[in-house]
This record gives structure tokens, sequence and C-alpha cells, in this order.
């Protein structure tokens, strides 16, 4: 046995070794893309425009928050640790002499063990003046966003839109660990007008700096769109997540063999079992975030979804983006959108490379040779490209009869043709769009029949007294005031709105006044031909308007919003 028992422990020795180099698979299968073609496409598409001040007040919250509430509703706890350890090693000899007959030898029990737990007992409260500050926080911000969309940062010279966007996340595989970091800009055609200010601004210009910030001693917008992220900005995803991580290790060995009568059994049994860490809480994942690179260019960044296979994996999906985009007054209505795509690896943070021009000439090759325009050169079949891209139908349709025997496919399937065109553009980096600006370069001017009416003041008796002005097509972001004027015993009398309502959708002016039955002058502003109503629009008087009053109602309507 003494002979024997050193080799069992060397044996031992070396089955453990072998089983502690050995290494689990990772947990989490991803695959991965060569180039960005072969990964997936981000395509993007103007859905709506619309000036912003049909937008504004629908799209303003009106939160209700009070202090207290806001105290309630902060400081929560987002993970919980648990950490235990297990080990224990058991080591034995035994003989029996004819096993035969008294049966096979038998160890002993283990010889030592060891726990370890360290279990949260229960978790303490958050600390008193953390929780009122980030309570103030919270109160402040919905107080904020009440107003953002009022108070937006137009410039002076610059009308404001609405535009919605549809980016559309397509990739080509399933568990692929990758981000698309879209870069937008926006670009106006250059007017004469445009281009003569633009080379002043040029002139003028200092020496340019990284350091963000303008040098001028007045904020201006430039001379091209400015854009402003200002509506919905973020998209998170939440998860609970259970982590655990375990070491088990067990080595058993067995010898059961000596020479004659004689049986031995020589065992070691080595086990540990250690929970390195275990943790419960909330994971967030950021799937949609917009950031304001330049006054025309904005980053939006489409972030992997959490998944079981992959960790993280991009998902066919679309998002809605919706911007503020001002345009100077002079440019043309009309607005150019330029797009690249980069998608970046979630571990490595690599960018997958673009596809590189050897292989965009190997398409076109391939797809020239499948509909018979192997005798083309390249440059026709980019041109073909580029048309079918900018959906140039008539020009694509000539240059093609110029370039495509009448007896090849292209010539008699030239839509086919055009399909796979626009289909290489799936994997591309860069991607185009342009829309119109609706009633852009128009003129500025107030329309015949608003100053032609005659206005109908009701009032509503010790409670308002008010009047709608129809035609009401003010320019963008005008200033406006009302009066309501008549005389009233050898004086002149001008009571100011209390309420001016602009609906620019309905192109309609509500004005409300406070009541003339609770000033106790309704009889003077019902004189016929005594009463009339004043508009000024960014410090100019318009015509009066004159108006007809009528006092009392049984049944007046609710108070308009906001008074």
């Amino acid at each position: 046995m003494s002979v024997i028992a050193p080799v069992a422990l060397a044996r031992g020795a070396c089955a453990a070794l072998a089983l502690s180099a050995c290494s689990a698979p990772e947990f989490h299968r991803e695959t991965r893309a060569l180039d960005q073609r072969d990964a997936g496409s981000v395509h993007v598409t103007v859905l709506a425009v619309a000036p912003w001040s049909h937008y504004v007040e629908a799209l303003t919250p009106r939160f209700s928050l009070t202090a207290d509430e806001a105290v309630g509703r902060v400081i929560r706890d987002t993970r919980q640790s648990i950490e235990s350890r297990t080990s224990g090693v058991s080591l034995g000899v035994s003989a029996t002499e004819k096993p035969g007959t008294y049966g096979a030898p038998t160890g002993p029990d283990a010889l030592r063990t060891s726990n370890f737990a360290a279990v949260p007992d229960r978790l303490e409260g958050p600390d008193a003046m953390m929780e009122i500050w980030t309570a103030n926080s919270l109160y402040q911000e919905v107080q904020i966003l009440n107003r953002v969309l009022r108070d937006a940062v137009i410039p002076t010279g610059f009308r404001p839109y609405l535009v919605r966007l549809q980016i559309s996340l397509q990739p080509r595989r399933r568990h692929q660990p990758y981000d698309a970091y879209t870069t937008l800009s926006f670009f106006a055609p250059e007017t004469e007008a445009a281009g003569a200010a633009a080379a002043a601004v040029a002139r003028a210009a200092p020496g340019v700096s990284l350091r963000a910030g303008s040098g001028s001693a007045a904020p201006t917008g430039g001379t091209g769109p400015v854009v402003l992220p200002l509506l919905v900005t973020d998209n998170l995803e939440s998860s609970l997540v259970s982590r655990s991580q375990q070491d088990i290790q067990r080595i058993a060995l067995s010898l059961l063999s000596l020479p004659g009568d004689f049986a031995s059994k020589l065992s070691a049994d080595l086990f540990a079992n250690e929970i390195q860490g275990q943790v419960a809480g909330r994971d967030l994942n950021s799937l949609l975030t917009l950031a304001r690179v330049s006054p025309n260019t904005l980053r939006v960044r489409i972030g992997a979804m959490a998944e079981s296979t992959a960790n993280y994996a991009m998902v066919p999906r679309n998002h809605n983006v919706t911007l503020l985009v001002m345009v100077p007054e002079r440019s043309a209505a009309e607005v150019e959108l330029v797009a690249r795509t980069t998608l970046v690896d979630t571990r490595s943070g690599l960018e997958l490379p673009d596809s590189s021009p050897e292989r965009i000439r190997a398409l076109l090759t391939g797809v020239g040779a499948r509909w018979g325009l192997s005798d083309a050169f390249s440059e026709e079949l980019e041109e073909l490209f580029r048309l079918a891209q900018a959906n140039d139908q008539a020009a694509f349709q000539r240059r093609l009869v110029q370039i495509a025997d009448p007896g090849s496919e292209a010539a008699r399937f030239p839509q086919s043709l055009w399909i796979e065109l626009v289909g290489l553009v799936s994997g591309s980096q860069f991607t185009s769009a342009r829309f119109e600006l609706p009633g852009h370069g128009q003129g500025g001017g107030l329309p015949a029949a608003l100053t032609s009416q005659t206005l109908v003041v009701l009032d509503y008796g010790w409670s308002r007294c008010e009047t709608i002005v129809r035609d009401a097509a003010f320019p963008e972001n005008a200033k406006l005031r009302a009066f309501l004027e008549f005389e009233d015993q050898g004086r002149r009398i001008s009571l100011p709105a209390d309420l001016l309502l602009p609906d620019a959708e309905r192109q309609t002016l509500r004005l409300v006044f406070t009541s003339l039955l609770a000033l106790n002058l309704s009889h003077a502003a019902a004189v016929p031909g005594n009463l009339s109503v004043r508009l000024v629009v960014d410090g100019d008087d318009l015509p009066p308007f004159q108006a007809l009053y009528l006092p009392g109602s049984a049944a007046p309507p609710a108070a308009p919003a906001g008074s």
C-alpha cells in the first residue's frame, strides 16, 4: 500500500490539473459579418412635414405633479447581491482480507468541510436629503417640460417646421451584436440671396475652432437649415436580470487492487462550490438616442436589443424620429436630407468597414452581365445606378436605350433592371431624400379676407366675452396683440385681450376679453358702429375690425384652455 498510494495521489493531482485547465464555452453565441453590406442596412424616409405652429399647441404636455408626489416617485432599489461559498475535502484508505468473503473495502467519511454565505438581511431606506434633492429635480423637470416646446430656440429670419422621419433597420442575419449610428444632415438648395450671404459670412468668419460655441456677438442660425431634437429623443428597454457565477470542482479517485487475498481502496474526494457573485436587478438598454452634432446635423444611435442568444443583437425595426427643422425664410421651399450609417460592435466598439469600391464595381458588373449589359462601361452602369437612386425614370429610360441592345433583357424589362439597381443601395453607408416645405417662400402678406370680416363679440356675463377671427393666417412666430375699443361718454376705451388662442391649422384666432357686463360698459358697446377690434401683428396695426356686441348667454361654454 505504501507503494501504490503515492502513485494514486499523483494520478489524482494530474486529473485535478486537467480539470482546472478546462474552460466552459461562452454563454452567448453571436453572429458577425465581414462588412456592413454583409450585416444589413438602414433606410431613412420622410413621413410628414408641416409648419411648427400646427403642432406646438397639441404637442405641449400638461403634466400635473406636486412636490409631495415627487418625493414618493424617487429613489428606487435597483440591485441585490448574494455571495456564498462551500468547500469539502475527503481522503481515506481501507483494506480487507478475502474480499470474496467479507466484501470490498469501504472508506471513511469526509475529514473537513467549510461553508460561507453572505445574504443581505434587509435593505436600508435612502438618505433623507438625497430623497428631497432628487424629488426637487423631478418636480422642476416636469415644470420645464410643460413649457419647453413654447420656448423653442428659433433663430431670427427662420421658419420652423415639424419633420417626422422613419429610420428602418434591416439586418441580413440574426444575432448580430451591432449598434447602428446614423448621422443626418439637412441642406437647402442655394438661392442667389443665400449664396451672397454665405459668401459674406465666409469672408468674415474667423479661423475654425473645435471648441463649441459661436464667435459672433449675436446668435445666428447660419445660412442653412437648423435642426433641434426637441421632441422624443430616447427609447429605453428594461429587463429584470438575475446573474450568478459558480465554480464547482470535484475530483474522485479510487483504486482497488492488491496481490493475493488482500483488497485495498484508496480514495480522494475534493469538492468545492463557490458562488462568486449573485446579482438580481434591472438592466436598462438604450434603443434610440438623438444628439445634435452641429446646427444642421444630428446623430441617431439605434442600440442593439437585449436577447438571450447573443446578449445584444440588431433586430429589424422601424424607429420614428420627430424633429424641429428651421429653414431660412429666403431659401428655396425644398430641403435635402443626407444620411450616413455605420455599424459598431457592441463588445469591441469597432466599426464594420464599408463595401470597397472594388466590390461595388463587381456588383454592378454582375448586374450588367445578368441583364445583357456586359459591353457597357462601369461608368455607364454607375450612371444608371445614380438615376435609379434619384428616381429619374425618364432619364433612366433614355440612357438605357443608348446603352442596351434592343434585344437584351435590360431593354425588354427595364423596370426589373431598375429594381435590381435600387436594391444595391441596401448595405451602403449613405442614403438621401428630398422633401418640400408647405407654404415656404410664399409672400408674408395677410389674406384680404382677414380684415374685411365683421366680428361678433359674445358676452357671457361676469365671466368673459370673446370673439373669433377667421382666415387668420399669420407668419410663423408672429407676436400678436388685440384690443377691444369703443367710445363711452366721450372717452376712448381700449381693453387689451386677456387671451389670444391661435389655431394655425384651422386659421382661426380666438380672442378673450374681460366681460363688459361685469365692467358695466355693455350699453356703450351695444351702440351700432361704436365697437371695433384692433389687432397688432409684430408691432404693426391692422385695419380695425367692425364688431357686433351680443350681451348675455343662458349657457356659457366652458372656459378656454389656459384661462
